[in-house]
């Protein structure tokens, strides 16, 4: 059993929903700039959220979304590049990036900081359409 949602899944629920960026030589897919935030919660996760548009480009790639409706990527933030999700935010109709410590350490960026994001959706991952 999969824990894909189908597309006429997403249309009901109306959620707005990208190895390093330049693999094989391959621009990145999207290139945007955020302002990092701190997660109101216990945890204390900094996340960015992506710019509406962009999220709309990306909901018209991925035909379905796996585990909360997340989105394999691969991200980088200036020399920094790693694999993570974008996951759905109800809350803007986009979605959001978590950034780790290492990453903002390895920057010199923290909460409140403007950041040029370069993003690429996995190919090879099921909920992208080749």
């Amino acid at each position: 059993m999969s824990a894909c949602l189908e597309p006429s899944a997403l249309d009901t629920i109306r959620l707005r929903f990208g190895s390093p960026c330049s693999v094989a030589g391959m621009p990145p897919d999207y290139e945007f700039d955020a302002e990092l935030w701190l997660y109101p919660g216990k945890a204390g996760w900094v996340f960015l959220t992506l710019p509406t548009e962009t999220a709309d480009e990306i909901l018209d790639e991925v035909p379905h979304t796996c585990g909360f409706g997340s989105v394999k990527v691969n991200v980088a933030i200036g020399t920094t590049e790693w694999s993570t999700s974008l996951f759905p935010d109800k809350a803007t109709g986009s979605f959001v990036l978590p950034i780790k410590r290492a990453v903002r350490d390895a920057e010199g960026v923290d909460i409140g900081d403007s950041v040029q994001v370069k993003l690429s959706l996995v190919r090879d991952s099921p909920e992208v359409r080749p």
